[in-house]
């Protein structure tokens, strides 16, 4: 680990990397273990950040449990240089965000509701439901297909469907990877056709398309249509959200009634009901889902509170007028306890919550 990859690592959380960093980053994290560690705990910082002001006396504790923890797995010189960069970036707050995240994991809080266990399914043209709870989630659902004697038309499809608090990753008959967000369900045949390969979504999904220039892949939702021949892209397409895709590599078309636009690596494409709107992508927000996180950069109050019901299975209510304008930014692992997520909140908005079951009722002081 050199100044290099600190340097590196401040590009990616500033928003200010290349596509090529960004991969240069995930490789880096990915050789070693030590070094998805120390990331993480560089996110923890960067994320947290903009947490509401804390009192100096929390300002002097954050900053003595940071430097201790540094201390324990870092080389000499390196401490020195990790705080002069935090400091750089953003201040004594991001380290008074560190404590706030960790504090909660040690506190013993009592968890409100943990996300319920639920199973994916697949269901079959015929009706039937399978559950998916194999170890090789790649497999379950080529298996529980091969598995099916009946002859199922082109036209007749199946449906993968995820509940809340959970993400499924399977792949379809052309061998394309698909991961599913909670919530979200997939529409696709058994057998796609001659002449292209069609599927339909509600809710959010990662794809690795096979390449197949002469089958263009097609994938509908509500709103409009992502057309791809090859590539890594995100869609999402909630009901009631605005849908958005954004792409990370290859090339895609997006396209809504009689408007359409092709993409570049690193835009994402808004489809509103004036049209689409193209702009520069943060990847590390809009794929923080499929690797077991939360990242919002001054995001809506409900685009987090609408997040966080879909993740925790949580009817979270409340009063649309008190909260707008209301920005957040909040770096989160998924691991996280429903509690664990409304305390960080409630330290950088003044609320107060209470809970009924399902129901989390929220109320600005």
């Amino acid at each position: 680990m050199t100044e290099q990859t600190d340097e590196l690592i401040a590009r990616v959380l500033n928003g200010e990397a290349s596509l090529e960093d960004i991969r240069n980053l995930a490789d880096w994290v990915r050789a070693d273990e030590r070094h998805a560690v120390y990331f993480r705990q560089w996110k923890k910082v960067w994320h947290l950040a903009h947490e509401r002001q804390a009192t100096p006396e929390r300002r002097e504790e954050a900053l003595r449990q940071f430097v201790a923890y540094m201390r324990r797995p870092q080389p000499a010189g390196r401490l020195r240089r990790m705080v002069r960069w935090i400091s750089s970036m953003v201040g004594v707050a991001a380290l008074v965000a560190v404590v706030l995240y960790t504090g909660l994991r040690e506190s013993g809080t009592p968890p409100l509701a943990e996300p319920p266990v639920q199973v994916v399914q697949l269901v079959l043209s015929d009706g039937s439901r399978h559950e998916l709870t194999g170890e090789n989630a790649v497999q379950d659902v080529a298996a529980v297909l091969e598995s099916d004697t009946v002859a199922v038309p082109v036209t007749e499809y199946n449906e993968v469907i995820v509940p809340s608090g959970t993400t499924y990753t399977f792949s379809l008959p052309d061998g394309t990877s698909v991961v599913l967000n909670a919530e979200s369900r997939l529409k696709f045949p058994t057998v796609f056709g001659d002449a292209e390969r069609r599927i339909a979504l509600s809710g959010e999904a990662y794809f690795e398309v096979a390449r197949d220039e002469a089958h263009p892949f097609f994938v509908e939702f509500s709103t409009g249509s992502v057309q791809i021949l090859g590539t890594q892209f995100n869609v999402s397409a909630y009901d009631g959200a605005l849908a958005f895709a954004v792409l990370v590599s290859g090339k895609v078309r997006v396209a809504s009634g009689e408007e359409a636009v092709d993409l570049q690596p690193g835009q994402l494409c808004e489809l509103h009901a004036e049209g689409l709107t193209v702009g520069r992508a943060d990847l590390m927000s809009v794929l923080a889902w499929k690797n077991g996180e939360f990242v919002f950069k001054e995001a809506s109050w409900k685009q987090v509170m609408d997040e966080l019901a879909r993740w925790y299975d949580a009817d979270i209510r409340y009063n649309a007028s008190e909260m707008e304008g209301v920005k957040l930014h909040i770096y989160m692992e998924r691991t996280a306890t429903l509690p664990e997520a409304l305390e960080i909140i409630a330290r950088m908005v003044d609320i107060s919550y209470s809970v009924e079951g399902r129901k989390v009722i929220i109320k600005r002081r």
